[in-house]
């Protein structure tokens, strides 16, 4: 394990059920207009995946609320991304 995700192993998520904080608008962009989907490799918590048909779907559960996505989909314009109602999301063990 490396160094980075041993300290991230640390830290805690509670997740907010039903709630999600980051949706995509519209997965048809993801599919269609972005060519290279960067939110699948700048995504620090793996949260963005391609399912069978292609699309891309986020699971927030363990997002760390960085905004790497925000930026890499600025193009698109393509999330609705908030910060996650008080007492959810994630919990930094080391600050």
């Amino acid at each position: 394990m490396s160094a980075v995700a041993e300290k991230l192993h640390h830290n805690r998520y509670r997740v907010d059920e039903g709630r999600p904080h980051i949706r995509l608008r519209d997965p048809d962009i993801c599919r269609d207009d972005c060519r290279h989907r960067a939110c699948l490799t700048i995504c620090p918590a793996g949260a963005y995946s391609l399912d069978a048909d292609g699309l891309v779907r986020v699971s927030t559960d363990g997002c760390l609320e960085c905004g790497s996505c925000r930026i890499v989909c600025a193009e698109h314009d393509n999330l609705d991304w908030n910060w996650p109602r008080g007492g959810y999301g994630i919990l930094y063990k080391f600050g």
